[in-house]
């Protein structure tokens, strides 16, 4: 475990005077050794034509890190989409980093859990877990990477973004698969959240039954569906919020978005929820009609919270 974040800081120091950030040298494990609630069944990772990730067994996280000097001192946790069966790895998790970097933030994209075969077993908790682990792991190197372990937020798309919105509502859960380790006794709640035409409504028609399949099962209990159904979990501890959603997304109905603000703001939790009339789902950073303009929204809110520096 040293040598892999020896290994990172060096490509960082090597790369900084050459660009305003710098790509991760490899995907480090985010459990070097045991696995908790490991593959009950063999798999083996692959890569989409599309380029996604499915069969992710071992989670790991690559480090996006601005060069030193540029560093606002946030970070992010990104956690790509789909729908629990693959990780749209580039558009909602690399191309989010880069972004990030270029304003100051180091990007951690997350490899969680996914899985197209239940055999796998990679259903509820093993994402959430992996989620909160790369929470605490980014604040445990917060020193060596030059980052404000009070300015860790998540970043989610999709399914992402509802495992983003776990992570937001559920840190105060606690779970016998977590290992105890140095870094599992540090806080796994977010600053911040951002999340992407999320999935919400786990519990609802509005929701999204083909994420809700992959990450509960064929027919869970009730009290598991209400227990993931983040925004009744939302209360005056659920960390900022900023949400964009489509009007005309036909995969993940924008009233999931609008459902989680209102209950944001129920409690009193500082929130803005950008609501366009066109761009569909899944666009990433390349949103088209009004959606386009959604990232310079994002960098305005980041500002504003004092959580980014100007790109140059």
């Amino acid at each position: 475990m040293i040598m892999k974040a020896f290994r990172v800081t060096y490509c960082l120091m090597t790369f900084a005077f050459l660009t305003t950030f710098c790509p991760a040298a490899e995907w480090l494990p985010l459990w070097p050794d045991k696995i908790p609630a490991a593959a009950a069944v063999q798999v083996a990772e692959s890569l989409t034509e599309a380029g996604h990730l499915t069969d992710t067994a071992i989670p790991a996280y690559e480090v996006y890190l601005p060069a030193e000097g540029k560093r606002s001192g946030a970070a992010v946790v990104i956690f790509p989409g789909g729908g629990y069966s693959i990780l749209a790895i580039g558009h909602e998790g690399r191309d989010y980093a880069r972004w990030l970097c270029e304003r100051g933030i180091a990007g951690i994209v997350v490899k969680y859990r996914v899985s197209g075969n239940d055999a796998a077993g990679f259903h509820f908790p093993a994402p959430l877990l992996d989620a909160r682990r790369a929470i605490r792991t980014t604040r445990f190197h917060a020193q060596e990477w030059g980052l404000d372990s009070n300015k860790i937020g998540v970043m989610g798309s999709s399914a992402g973004g509802h495992l983003a919105s776990m992570a937001s509502t559920l840190f105060d859960e606690t779970f016998s698969q977590e290992i105890g380790d140095a870094i599992d006794h540090l806080s796994c709640r977010p600053d911040f959240q951002i999340l992407v035409y999320p999935v919400i409504g786990m519990d609802q028609t509005w929701g999204h039954g083909g994420s809700k399949r992959r990450l509960l099962g064929e027919n869970p209990a009730q009290d598991l569906i209400a227990k993931v159904a983040s925004y009744h979990r939302i209360t005056p501890k659920t960390p900022i919020c900023f949400l964009v959603h489509s009007a005309d997304d036909n995969g993940v109905p924008a009233r999931n978005s609008l459902e989680y603000a209102a209950r944001c703001a129920e409690n009193k939790v500082p929130v803005v929820c950008h609501l366009f009339n066109n761009g569909g789902h899944g666009y990433g950073l390349n949103g088209g009609g009004y959606s386009s303009h959604w990232p310079e929204l994002l960098e305005k809110w980041l500002g504003e919270n004092k959580l980014s520096i100007a790109p140059r």
